[in-house]
């Protein structure tokens, strides 16, 4: 399994590679400083799951998870944020697909277990 995760702060993708590494020890992890470093590298090699920071530099998250979307529909796409719920639904992004700073193995695994029963990904655009 190969996972990306985009953040412009290089701790939280550290703290993110040890939760992930908790989790699905497998897993082949690859960071990003921002949506178009791991948009480039995606368009390389797709990965199975993103995680990816809402507010970031150059290209933001959502941003990101659209481009990625279209693309490669196949790809997972969660948020790993510090941004409040109702922020969020606001911006279109749907909750089930978060993970709230700090993320931790517990919240990651719930995520990763629901993962057969989500819904498809869609960001809702009519409210932006």
């Amino acid at each position: 399994m190969l996972i990306f995760v985009a953040d412009d702060v290089e701790l939280n993708i550290k703290v993110l590679k040890r939760v992930i590494a908790t989790v699905m020890p497998e897993a082949v992890v690859c960071g990003f400083a921002d949506g178009e470093e791991a948009l480039a590298a995606i368009r390389g090699r797709p990965c199975d799951i993103l995680f990816t920071d809402v507010e970031m530099p150059r290209m933001n998250g959502l941003a990101l998870a659209e481009a990625v979307h279209a693309e490669f529909p196949e790809t997972e796409i969660f948020f790993v944020t510090g941004e409040n719920g109702k922020s969020l639904e606001q911006m279109g992004i749907p909750l089930e697909r978060c993970i709230f700073k700090p993320a931790n193995p517990e919240t990651l695994a719930c995520r990763l277990a629901q993962l057969p029963r989500l819904r498809p990904f869609v960001i809702a655009t009519s409210e932006r």
